[in-house]
């Protein structure tokens, strides 16, 4: 008895069922919403046109083969019907192979139009970045010269367009630096999504992507610590220019479990208050934080560099640091069973989760405060008054 033609096989190369696919919408999904990327879902209408054809050409090559047999058998079935059955299998094995060169070479060449969609987006964005760097060159030599300009001028108006100026040159600045950032970052995330597929043991498998998209914390962040203007002055206040989110009270909790696990051991630490108002303050302690007492409170110890700063505050001064005039306590941190407080700077403010914040009356007796606002620089308002708290941060400096 005759055998029975061996059943195809599956084409190398070509997966049977995948599970994502780069699409204009995902795409469009990533500029619409500033990096918040998901990448779940299912085949997009191009990529069920490919498996489609992919399918039809199989049912063609099948056709083909079996009627090729079919003769073969016809020819030979006298001499000797084991070794021809036995050839028929090798024929048809092999033209299989044959057939489905063209097809596989083709997907492995990326010829999927939603690839060549985005190559040609990744090769606009790497013009609008070279345009964007010439741009903050300009802006950026343009205040230098405005700022040098300024140091000549004795006229009060010449100072205050001067001056002006030179604010509107760094807010356009503030927003090149940024744009620049989210673009550059999307382009990375777009050169690793086109990168060729690459064989193993003669079998084509899916690269995955593993560049790092900016994280959340990056993106919520950018209103603060993200401008320009803060960075340069964290930069100018403490020589460190490099910073890692390690805490955030929306995604982990605002308690001090929470802050202590995330801070204790730790030194260079930026403390971040931002108020539902919008003003913006905090604190940074140089030396390590101490593991959290077992009850109770824990003042930190004398920090040489510690000091508080407001950035954003009701009378609308420039940024200001503010030194402590006895730096033997700084930061005050509390145990973990601590169901009230959450962390406290020295005489300056504290942050707790089962009611309104507040800062202290005594603030001005123990900070040497520059602008003359006094206990009200912060928010307005001194304990018993509280206010509400909107985020608060901890993040990690470094050189």
């Amino acid at each position: 008895m005759s055998q029975q033609p061996a059943p195809p096989q599956p084409i190398p190369g070509i997966p049977t069922n995948c599970t994502m696919n780069i699409s204009n919408s995902f795409v469009i999904s990533y500029l619409n919403n500033q990096g918040v990327i998901n990448l779940s879902g299912n085949h997009s209408q191009d990529a069920q046109n490919l498996l489609s054809g992919i399918k039809q050409k199989e049912v063609q090559n099948k056709a083909q083969t079996t009627k090729e047999t079919e003769i073969h058998q016809t020819v030979n079935q006298e001499k000797n019907s084991q070794n021809s059955c036995d050839y028929q299998n090798i024929s048809e094995i092999n033209e299989m192979k044959e057939s489905s060169q063209p097809v596989e070479e083709e997907h492995l060449h990326g010829s999927d139009p939603e690839l060549s969609t985005v190559t040609s987006i990744l090769k606009s964005m790497e013009s609008d970045l070279t345009a964007l760097i010439k741009k903050e060159k300009t802006i950026t030599e343009t205040v230098n010269q405005l700022t040098e300009s300024k140091k000549t001028l004795k006229s009060p108006s010449q100072v205050q367009d001067l001056h002006e100026q030179v604010e509107s040159n760094e807010k356009m600045l503030e927003k090149v630096s940024s744009e620049f950032g989210r673009l550059k970052s999307f382009s990375v995330s777009m050169s690793e999504m086109v990168r060729p597929q690459s064989r193993t043991n003669g079998h084509t498998q899916d690269c995955q992507i593993t560049t790092k998209i900016p994280s959340l914390e990056e993106i919520e962040v950018q209103p603060v610590i993200g401008q320009l203007k803060f960075q340069k002055k964290i930069v100018e206040w403490t020589n460190m220019r490099n910073y890692r989110i390690l805490y955030r009270s929306s995604k982990d909790g605002l308690s001090a479990r929470s802050l202590n696990a995330r801070i204790c051991g730790r030194s260079n630490i930026l403390i971040i208050v931002l108020t539902t108002k919008g003003y913006v303050f905090g604190s940074f302690s140089s030396i390590q934080i101490p593991p959290p007492p077992r009850l109770g409170d824990l003042h930190v110890g004398a920090d040489p560099n510690f000091f508080v700063y407001s950035f954003q505050n009701p009378f609308n001064t420039e940024p200001l640091k503010i030194l402590k005039k006895n730096s033997q306590t700084s930061m005050k941190i509390y145990c973990n069973k601590e169901q009230s407080y959450v962390i406290g700077c020295d005489c300056c403010f504290y942050i707790r989760s089962n009611c309104p914040c507040h800062v202290p009356s005594n603030f001005c007796d123990n900070y040497n405060e520059p602008s003359g606002k006094g206990n009200l620089l912060f928010v307005n308002c001194v304990y018993p008054e509280k206010f509400a708290l909107q985020e608060l941060l901890a993040v990690e400096l470094s050189d």
